[in-house]
């Protein structure tokens, strides 16, 4: 009879952790209910039931992530749909806002090809207008020249200025690690340039 006691011992055993695990379940905050998911309501962070509460898809608009996979109580769908709507009327004035400041680069970059920005060397001494802005700017460095210059006159661009005064274009060396061959570095030195100016 030592095999039935075993059985009937393990049995008993699973039982108790069964029930130990159903009671340690949270509560609905709604209906009060103990339940088996313990996924939160979005809104209130409480944990809700699913009877109490509507599962929400991953909401995607116009490419963006509004919501991830969610469940929200019934009684606080009004707050989640009110709080999409605002996240909507965000990412569409986001997206208002990309594209002004597209074309607003696009202008700036069309006046610059056309040669509508002029720029005077630091060390010009002819007739030269005076600063519009007084507004000093500096570049980043550039591996070429060129790009360092046509970097500053688009941000006088920007700016809305058509002359860019007192420019030094100035160039420092840098030095990169090359992997040519398995265990085997080289050094690359190369010149980077910088442009800073007055508008």
């Amino acid at each position: 009879m030592a095999i039935p006691v075993l059985f009937f011992y393990v049995g008993a055993a699973s039982l108790g952790v069964k029930i130990a695990s159903y009671l340690d379940r949270p509560e609905c905050s709604i209906c009060g209910r103990l339940f088996r998911s313990t996924r939160p309501c979005i809104i209130s962070g409480k944990p809700v039931c699913t009877d109490c509460g509507d599962d929400f898809v991953e909401i995607i608009y116009k490419g963006v992530q509004l919501q991830a996979r969610a469940r929200c109580g019934k009684v606080n769908v009004d707050k989640m749909e009110s709080a999409l709507a605002a996240a909507r009327i965000k990412v569409d004035k986001e997206i208002e806002e990309r594209a002004a400041e597209e074309k607003r680069r696009q202008c700036a970059k069309g006046k610059v090809d056309r040669g509508e920005v002029r720029w005077f060397a630091k060390y010009y001494h002819g007739r030269k207008p005076r600063p519009r802005l007084g507004k000093e700017l500096k570049t980043e460095y550039f591996k070429e020249r060129d790009a360092a210059l046509h970097s500053i006159l688009m941000r006088a661009a920007l700016d809305d200025c058509d002359v860019v005064l007192d420019v030094v274009l100035v160039s420092k060396t840098q030095t990169d690690i090359t992997h040519n061959y398995p265990g085997q570095n080289g050094h690359y030195t190369y010149s980077v340039w910088s442009a800073s100016g007055v508008i």
